[in-house]
Order: structure tokens, then C-alpha cells, then sequence
């Protein structure tokens, strides 16, 4: 098994980048103490972390809009079938808000038990 660390600093050759090798070489030494085969350590510099950041604020963005923005009523739920997330237009069609559905199971929203997913 592989134990991978990423390490958000700076590049190597600077003073600072003398710490994150210090770092990673410690790091090592123990993913190995603790029985990993093999410890990866990837380094990615201050300004890929920033870019990374801000593309995925953006996706972020642009999936809140259109969730916002759809309408019909969506219902996201988790692997145990626990609302998560809905829409405005969940709201406007089935009148519950928010507060009264988040956390609790999707079955009441179907019309009978045999449209249920059950999984095997």
C-alpha cells in the first residue's frame, strides 16, 4: 500500500523549500515506520494550489447557479438515500423547505414502495 502526501509550499532551491524537503524526507521515514511500501510525496507549488483553488471556486459557482436555476424539483441524496441537498423548485412543488427534509430518508417522495430503488 502507498501513502501519498502532497506537500503546498515552495520550491525547492529557496530556504523555504530546504523546510519541505526536511519535511518530506521525515515523512518518509515514517510512512515507512508505519508499514507502507512506498510514500509519494508530490510538491505542488503556491501558485498551482491558487489556480486549483480558484477553478474549483468556479465550477463551485457555476453548479450552485444551475441548481438554483432548474425547474424542476431536484433531490440529491447520499448512498443511504438521505436527503442531502434540494432545490428551489423541490420547494415550490412538494411545499417542504429545507429545514424539514435535509438529513432525513427520500421514500415519502415516491409514490409507492415499489418505486423505490432497493439496492441488492
Amino acid at each position: 500500500m502507498r501513502l501519498w502526501i502532497y506537500a503546498i509550499g515552495h520550491m525547492r532551491g529557496t530556504p523555504e523549500g530546504q523546510l519541505c524537503e526536511d519535511f518530506c524526507d521525515r515523512a518518509r521515514k515514517l510512512g515507512r515506520n508505519m508499514g507502507f511500501s512506498a510514500v509519494v510525496l508530490e510538491e505542488l507549488s503556491v501558485s498551482k494550489q491558487r489556480s486549483a483553488e480558484a477553478s474549483l471556486d468556479h465550477q463551485r459557482a457555476m453548479f450552485q447557479s444551475m441548481f438554483a436555476s432548474m425547474p424542476d424539483p431536484i433531490v440529491l441524496s447520499d448512498m443511504s438515500r438521505q436527503v442531502q441537498l434540494i432545490n428551489p423548485a423541490f420547494t415550490r412543488v412538494f411545499g417542504f423547505g429545507p429545514n424539514e427534509v435535509m438529513g432525513k430518508p427520500t421514500t415519502p417522495f415516491y409514490a409507492s414502495e415499489s418505486d423505490v430503488w432497493h439496492p441488492a
